[in-house]
């Protein structure tokens, strides 16, 4: 038997003090500045994330990456899963990931977050761009149960990104786990966690972890 998995994001939000737009690039030297005093962190984050970026494919751009507060953007892609699934969130992830890393792009512009739910199919098929927009603009929309997980994940003192839970399900065939509350408290009760970036190596021994202790 092999694994089955399904990927579930949970919003979290790093500055939610921030106002305003920052350019990312002066962002990380302000960062290397307060850390170390000097903008040697700063330099060799860039250097690294771009070698190792066009490894894969990614061409970071971080003097025309743009910065604000995500809220909002996390507000759209709630409502993107409720509209659309999982799946239709995933793609409006990926796009918006591509739009800040590599073309300079703002996610926590309502013209981006509009521009990207309409190319997304499944989303335009919901109302796209235009109720992307509609969600933007009401500040109240969505924000109940993305403020619900943030403050879950800073009661379990999570301040920084990526962190992976993997949760291990016994279900029918044709059945899945149940969204919500319950997903959460399992998500953080689970032994099988990555903080921070990870190798392949320790990814690959926690999948094979997870493989043991789903019996398969």
């Amino acid at each position: 038997a092999r694994l089955q998995y399904s990927f579930v994001r949970h919003p979290f939000i790093l500055r939610p003090e921030r106002r305003g737009f920052e350019r990312w690039l002066q962002v990380l030297q302000d960062l290397s500045l307060m850390r170390v005093g000097t903008l040697s962190w700063s330099d060799h984050f860039v250097r690294a994330m771009g070698r190792d970026g066009a490894a894969v494919g990614v061409r970071f751009d971080f003097e025309a990456a743009e910065v604000g507060n995500s809220l909002g953007s996390l507000r759209v892609l709630e409502w993107a899963a409720a509209a659309a699934g999982p799946a239709a969130q995933d793609e409006l992830c990926t796009r918006l990931a591509r739009a800040h890393f590599e073309l300079g792009r703002c996610v926590a512009r309502r013209s981006t977050l509009v521009e990207e739910a309409e190319a997304v199919p499944a989303l335009s098929a919901v109302g796209g761009g235009s109720a992307a927009g509609a969600v933007f603009d009401e500040p109240t929309a969505f924000l109940a149960p993305v403020q619900k997980q943030l403050d879950e994940a800073h009661a379990h003192n999570l301040h920084s990104i990526p962190f992976t839970a993997f949760v291990v399900h016994a279900y029918k065939e044709g059945s899945a786990p149940a969204r919500g509350v319950a997903e959460m408290d399992e998500m953080w009760r689970s032994p099988f966690v990555i903080s921070g970036a990870a190798d392949e190596r320790t990814i690959e021994e926690v999948v094979s972890a997870v493989e043991e202790a789903a019996g398969l």
